[in-house]
């Protein structure tokens, strides 16, 4: 518990500080920026999302993965992993741009050029992050976090602010806050120089393809559950549309930051423990410390949301607001089925990984086209909480043989009733009714944290008096 309480407070610094710069840039980009630029950057940030992933394989996944695997634990090992995963992304790299080009001519894309550099600066920084993070690299990782919030920032207000720019800003951007952290990282640690040719063994690259593959078929079947509500809105609704549904969206990654970073330590401990025999108490452990402190986190941002949202929302994009709720209640779910994917993926149960997120993939488009002329924003939230819920059973089960997974159903019950309270003032109450909520609610989560907390101030005391 020690080692994932540091591993997450270091991820944790990191991201907030990031996450608060796209906060503070939010005013000032949804005052000058249209609803439709707006739009069609979401669309386009959701469609390179999917398109790297898909095409590169994420090679990256692999790279971790058998970095942090006890079974390649000597230097040569090491080596030879990051020498193939690098050579399955530069073989991707090359069908992408003949790809690339080719489509760019029959069907011209808006903003070419900064969409092809968006495309590779994630397929770069994604490699070098996890080879960075596989390597033990976690502070180096955090201040590249932070480098990459301050390039997003200041690019933002120069470009929209001086120059005017719509989505081009915002794609160029997106682009530079992953190239220039990824440059940052391979300053430091060198991972090229780490990938050699005489260490390129055929036999790595294929089980690192093998384990890659399927992940990146998850992954792809996962963006459909949790990014292809974008797409559909831009289809049904336009690009405006998309481009308020983007704005609101975006506080649900207030959530999303603290399982990011929880998954990011998790994944480290997962990988680490695939071979423990007492994992199974580790998994449940684990998983009673994750629904507390998530499910604190979302219901202490409802009414937090409620106070600052006409601060950081304007231009038009207020209707948002409405699906607030319902979208961090999706959040929660996503965030507990990506928690069993991780045990799913250190038990190499990638298969049954996937068949649960082709099932939600499913879901989700069948109740987005069919609740969208009817509710209109809300089926995306809605879509997002039947699809994980589907996801979360069906992975419950698969993960019976290895461990009977403890829900804390007790807590869950009055959980449940805060969270429709929460709701409740929410949409009826004045923000002065929110701000005295959020005091409730902040004792409540103590309450339930107090565990937590205690561990976390017992690991600090421990590092100053060392």
């Amino acid at each position: 518990m020690g080692r994932f309480l540091k591993t997450f407070g270091l991820y944790f610094i990191g991201n907030t500080a990031s996450r608060l710069m796209s906060f503070l840039v939010m005013p000032f980009i949804t005052q000058h920026v249209s609803n439709e630029d707006s739009g069609y950057f979401a669309t386009v940030e959701a469609l390179v999302n999917i398109v790297v992933i898909m095409l590169f394989i994420s090679a990256w996944s692999g790279i971790l993965r058998y970095l942090l695997d006890k079974d390649y634990d000597s230097r040569r090992m090491k080596r030879k992993v990051i020498t193939a995963g690098y050579t399955i992304e530069i073989i991707s790299l090359v069908i992408f741009t003949v790809g690339f080009i080719i489509v760019n001519f029959f069907a011209p894309i808006r903003e070419a050029g900064f969409v092809y550099f968006f495309c590779v600066a994630y397929m770069l920084h994604q490699n070098v992050a996890f080879t960075v993070r596989g390597l033990g690299y976690n502070k180096l990782y955090v201040c590249s976090g932070i480098l990459g919030s301050i390039v997003s920032f200041s690019t933002n207000l120069i470009l929209v602010l001086v120059f005017h720019w719509g989505s081009a800003a915002l794609i160029l951007a997106a682009a530079l806050s992953y190239f220039v952290p990824a440059l940052f990282m391979e300053f430091f640690a060198r991972t090229l120089k780490k990938v050699r040719l005489r260490d390129l063994d055929w036999s790595v690259v294929k089980t690192m393809a093998r384990y890659c593959f399927p992940y990146s078929l998850n992954q792809g079947a996962y963006w459909i559950t949790n990014r292809a509500n974008t797409q559909i809105i831009t289809i049904m609704m336009g690009l405006a549309a998309t481009g308020v549904f983007y704005w609101a969206n975006k506080f649900t990654s207030i959530i999303q930051l603290v399982v990011m970073v929880f998954n990011l330590a998790w994944q480290e401990m997962t990988f680490s423990m695939s071979h423990d025999a007492d994992r199974a108490k580790k998994y449940n452990l684990m998983l009673k410390n994750f629904l507390l402190f998530v499910s604190c986190g979302l219901l202490f941002l409802v009414p937090v949301t409620r106070i600052v949202f006409p601060i950081f929302v304007r231009n038009g994009s207020q209707a948002g607001l409405a699906i607030i709720p319902l979208a961090y209640l999706g959040a929660f779910m996503d965030s507990l089925a990506n928690f069993l994917g991780s045990v799913m993926c250190a038990e190499q149960r990638m298969k049954s990984q996937l068949t649960s997120t082709v099932v939600g993939a499913i879901i989700t488009v069948v109740v987005m086209f069919g609740t969208i002329p009817i509710i209109g924003f809300q089926a995306a939230p809605l879509a997002t909480i039947l699809c994980f819920l589907a996801v979360v059973i069906m992975r419950t089960i698969n993960l019976r043989d290895v461990v009977k997974l403890n829900y804390q159903m007790g807590y869950l019950v009055h959980y449940g009733l805060m969270f429709a309270l929460a709701s409740l003032v929410f949409f009826k109450g004045s923000i002065l009714m929110n701000v005295i909520f959020a005091v409730v609610v902040a004792v409540y989560c103590i309450i339930v944290l107090r565990g937590i907390i205690k561990d976390f101030v017992k690991m600090i005391l421990k590092k100053v008096r060392s």
